[in-house]
């Protein structure tokens, strides 16, 4: 549906295609709650949703401050309360019928039901759409009051599918990263990524082919933090100065909001800097100006 918030609405761009079925699926599955039998004995599959959800039909929204697509009229930003029922022109409540006169309607209206999680729609449905769309329980909804309780989304398989494949093409290029990368490049981002270099058990250093393998479990275990933190320029700094902390070669306690070097020396003043990632953020901010060129010389010789 081609409604975006921040910009007015008109009916004639929110229209779907009359002949296509859009659908809906329950948010929550149910609870696990072990194996199933038939009658027969045989172990069989548990449904994945309730049988039969009733759809409410009536709640509220966030609306963004843009024209009313159905009067169009100004329509004041903020929360809204919308409701459908068949035959229904506009979904805001407060320009519907009064209650009086909107209980036939109401009443009149078809009972509506996820069937085993699903709920299909067709585009010629605009104004049952519309509601399955902006209702705040729908995990998508641009109008989504945050408070509300998401009951259903929006199910879009083709967006699902192309969401996949850019999971799948991240995954190859951490594999990718991970066979290629230098015995140096290797190690170092194995330190970042908490992959011990060493057995756990005999403590005696990996070869590189069984790092290497550690290390591609890694890639296809994250593969958007691990090609992320491979691109990063500053890694390098930022893991000896995480290592230097953790070994007690830089020390954040020894004087007062100063680091400094657990041999001697001031490294920078770190006051009113308390989260431990903080101060490593710090120290690595400070190594790329020009006057942390000596510390970053230093750093660079306790590990290279």
């Amino acid at each position: 549906m081609a409604v975006t918030t921040k910009k007015e609405v008109h009916l004639e761009d929110i229209l779907p295609d009359i002949n296509r079925r859009y659908a809906y699926v329950l948010a929550k599955k149910n609870e696990v709650r072990g194996k199933i039998y038939d009658e027969n004995g045989n172990k069989r599959g548990e449904p994945p949703y309730q049988p039969k959800v009733n759809i409410l039909f009536r709640s509220s929204l966030v609306w963004d401050g843009s024209a009313d697509p159905f009067s169009g009229k100004p329509r004041n930003k903020g929360v809204h309360q919308i409701r459908y029922y068949d035959g229904c022109t506009t979904l805001f409540v407060d320009d519907q019928p009064k209650e009086k006169d909107i209980e036939n309607f109401i009443d009149a209206t078809r009972e509506a039901n996820f069937d085993h999680g699903y709920y299909f729609v067709f585009g010629y449905e605009t104004m049952l759409k519309l509601y399955m769309d902006w209702a705040s329980y729908n995990e998508n909804s641009p109008y989504r009051k945050p408070s509300a309780d998401v009951k259903w989304k929006t199910l879009d398989t083709e967006k699902q599918i192309m969401e996949e494949g850019s999971v799948f093409d991240l995954e190859d290029k951490a594999i990718e990263y991970a066979k290629t990368a230098s015995l140096k490049k290797m190690k170092l981002h194995c330190r970042y990524l908490g992959v011990s270099l060493n057995d756990p058990v005999s403590n005696i250093e990996l070869s590189e082919k069984a790092l290497r393998i550690e290390y591609r479990k890694a890639a296809k275990a994250d593969p958007k933090d691990f090609v992320k933190s491979f691109d990063d320029k500053a890694l390098e700094i930022k893991t000896w100065v995480a290592e230097a902390i953790a070994v007690g070669k830089i020390s954040t306690t020894t004087l007062p909001n100063k680091a400094m070097w657990a041999k001697g020396g001031v490294i920078m003043d770190i006051s009113g800097i308390k989260a431990p990632e903080l101060i490593i953020e710090k120290l690595v901010e400070f190594s790329q100006m020009e006057e942390g060129g000596d510390f970053a010389s230093q750093l660079k010789a306790l590990f290279d």
